[in-house]
């Protein structure tokens, strides 16, 4: 549509909601159009509603609402494991990283299955695919260790459940034998779903370091799943991040490259 079109379909729908699919250069512009008068009383109401939404939709990927997104403060996460790694452990490699290395199996069939292997910090993650007979090796920086260490194992395999393990240090270097659970969705009958669930207004949400509002990402990523790496943190594993008895689960997001 040309902006002229844009203009007209913004001014007659002042009382409905507006979706639109913009390239990258439509964003950021300005349009600029007459409102008619029995429109005019609208323009502090339901106009700068039907404006704001337009405006949301239109910057889905790289930008956001300044007033819906806010970058993470370093005490936005009260961490509970703040004790640093030993300086000679002996999970070190040549290069000076910390090795985390193991085996994914089945816990019905004890067989090797492929999965993603993730570790996880609030604004950064790790990860690495297992081989085909389950074995991982991922380095990270010593620097970032801490005490206890949040690892997510996701199959590629939708019949094993997504797993996340907290390991304490003293177990982080050690070769790790990981079970997934078998779930038993491919004997069952009907729709299947699965994936990250949406979130709440009690939810955290994390994009590329910066906090975003559950409804706004909930939006944005039911329309581009594909585009978003979720790492979601469920009830159980919250308290790892933050003692905040609000916050009921986390979503650390990053925002695939093109």
């Amino acid at each position: 549509m040309t902006y002229h079109e844009i203009s007209n379909i913004l001014t007659e729908s002042t009382e409905d909601k507006i979706c639109g699919l913009f390239i990258k250069e439509n964003l950021g512009k300005t349009i600029d159009f007459e409102i008619s008068a029995h429109l005019q009383k609208l323009r502090n109401s339901s106009f700068t509603k039907v404006v704001a939404g337009f405006a949301l939709t239109a910057s889905f990927i790289h930008t956001y609402p300044s007033q819906k997104i806010q970058n993470v403060k370093p005490d936005a996460f009260h961490a509970i494991n703040f004790k640093k790694t030993p300086a000679n452990s002996e999970s070190s490699t040549d290069n000076g990283n910390f090795l985390l290395s193991g085996q994914v199996i089945s816990s019905d069939k004890k067989q090797a299955v492929v999965t993603d292997r993730s570790f996880i910090t609030a604004t950064k993650v790790y990860k690495t695919t297992s081989d085909e007979n389950g074995f991982y090796e991922l380095e990270i920086p010593k620097d970032i260790l801490k005490a206890e260490s949040l690892l997510e194992f996701t199959p590629h395999n939708y019949v094993y459940d997504r797993k996340l393990v907290i390991f304490p240090i003293e177990k982080l270097g050690k070769k790790q034998l990981i079970k997934v659970e078998y779930n038993r969705l491919d004997s069952m009958m009907g729709e299947v779903y699965f994936g990250t669930p949406m979130a709440t207004e009690k939810s955290f949400v994390i994009i590329d370091g910066k906090k975003l509002d559950g409804k706004t990402f909930n939006k944005s990523y039911s329309m581009f799943p594909s585009r978003y790496d979720v790492h979601y943190i469920p009830g159980e594993f919250v308290n790892f991040f933050t003692t905040k008895e609000s916050i009921t689960d986390i979503y650390i997001v990053f925002i695939k490259p093109k």
